[in-house]
């Protein structure tokens, strides 16, 4: 599904650009569509964060092409995160004052976020910063028929994903190489770093990362508005 979307997405784009090509107007905004494979690791469960994906509004400055305004939405993936679920009262076992059972099990860090974001751009490259909201997306808890023993009073912290913040604010700064494909059409290359503002679980549990390395690497291609007049 995730996949269609994309490519009726692409075909939009496409047709709508091409379309408006034949009338040569002069305003437009650029559409880009892009993938964010990871370059750092975020401190979940190795290898478990996925490439994001990513589309991408950049509107220009009427009198200064340079300079433009760009916003848009990402689905990006932490990873993994290890919870344990505990059993200990579902037990059929004389319950003892020295032993904890749980079940092991993880749940995705997953995010839905938005850009706020300026950009300085030359035919060659573009400088961006600014900030981008993250809002978590609730993924389902998934635990294994393993359990684990501990001793009570073992330091144990609840991950639970209820602990998860519901959102989040990160800062975000780029440079960028774009390569042009005809008058229309780029394609680019950004290694985009993030800090971000709050940790990932309430009450600074965690130690997940709060600097994100990632690209951002996609397909750009201006989409040019009919005439209003002069």
């Amino acid at each position: 599904m995730r996949k269609l979307l994309l490519g009726l997405c692409f075909l939009f784009v496409f047709g709508l650009t091409s379309y408006a090509q034949d009338k040569s107007p002069k305003k437009y905004i650029t559409v880009g569509l892009d993938i964010n494979p990871w370059l750092s690791e975020p401190g979940t469960l190795e290898n478990s964060h996925r490439a994001g994906l990513g589309i991408r509004l950049d509107f220009h400055a009427k009198n200064n092409r340079a300079h433009s305004f760009n916003t848009g939405f990402s689905v990006l993936t932490l990873g993994d995160h290890e919870n344990f679920l505990d059993i200990t009262d579902s037990q059929n076992i004389e319950i003892t004052e020295v032993n904890r059972y749980y079940k092991i099990g993880s749940y995705k860090l997953k995010y839905f976020s938005i850009p706020l974001i300026y950009k300085f751009q030359k035919k060659w490259w573009y400088l961006s910063g600014g900030f981008e909201t993250y809002f978590k997306l609730n993924q389902e808890e998934i635990h294994g028929n393993d359990i684990r023993i501990d001793i009570l009073g073992t330091d144990f912290e609840d991950f639970a994903k209820e602990k998860v913040r519901n959102a989040n604010l990160a800062f975000s700064i780029a440079v960028a190489f774009q390569i042009p494909l005809g008058d229309a059409w780029h394609i680019y290359v950004e290694p985009n770093y993030q800090y971000l503002f709050s940790s990932v679980y309430k009450d600074n549990i965690d130690e997940i990362n709060r600097n994100f390395i990632f690209l951002r690497m996609g397909l750009k291609s201006k989409l040019f508005l009919p005439k209003t007049g002069d």
